[in-house]
């Protein structure tokens, strides 16, 4: 965690403003990014780009279009004191464990048997399941996310087109996340990669859980 001293320094960008606020307002409205997109009828890598702050300057109609759907003006968007319906936001904050993409195969037993006495990485996060465990991204996701990106991951959710997963192949060690592709009765893996490979999903790939919010780290 960031001392104090730490935070006065940090320069936040208003990228780093609306993106947090627009995974807050998600996260109120139990709501994913496919989702989102969905609704506003803005496409989803517009909406990716803003949630990991990947764009400084969003088009107005894209930020009005956020705006209506979560009604609140624009400049209640990108306020740095986010209210709703005026009143200040209030999240509860639990401590998630950061695990290994191989300790997460077994998720569930491993996250079961930690506790603060015998576990020392953790990372704070609002309004999340019991439960849900955190991943450190990897250097072959920094297309995608950016280095130092760590993962929420919630196992009790039901993974809709669109989501990003976190898949288990079977003979495997280790965990790897892919984005869910349904397209009628086709089922596809995405890869986070560019030169990675469009794969068909099978009964023999286990999900291990969906990515739910990625939090940036300025460490």
């Amino acid at each position: 965690m960031a001392q104090p001293d730490k935070i006065h320094n940090l320069k936040i960008s208003q990228g780093d403003v609306l993106s947090s606020n627009i995974q807050l307002l998600m996260g109120k409205k139990s709501i994913t990014a496919a989702e989102l997109s969905r609704q506003i009828n803005v496409p989803r890598p517009t909406i990716n780009k803003i949630l990991y702050g990947k764009t400084e300057d969003p088009r107005a109609s894209t930020l009005r279009a956020i705006a209506d759907y979560f009604n609140l003006t624009i400049d209640e968007l990108l306020s740095t004191t986010l209210t709703i319906h005026n009143e200040k936001t209030k999240i509860a904050s639990q401590a998630v464990p950061i695990i290994s993409w191989e300790d997460c195969v077994e998720h569930a037993e491993k996250v079961g048997n930690i506790t603060s006495n015998n576990w020392h990485d953790w990372i704070a996060c609002d309004e999340i399941t019991a439960g849900a465990y955190a991943l450190k991204s990897r250097p072959s996701m920094e297309e995608q996310l950016p280095k130092g990106t760590v993962l929420i991951i919630d196992p009790s959710l039901t993974a809709r087109d669109g989501d990003y997963i976190v898949i288990h192949y079977p003979d495997t060690k280790e965990a790897t996340l892919r984005q869910l592709s349904i397209d009628g009765t086709q089922t596809l893996l995405l890869p986070i990669s560019q030169n990675g490979k469009i794969e068909q999903f099978t009964k023999k790939i286990k999900i291990l859980g969906v990515l739910v919010k990625s939090i940036f780290s300025y460490s």
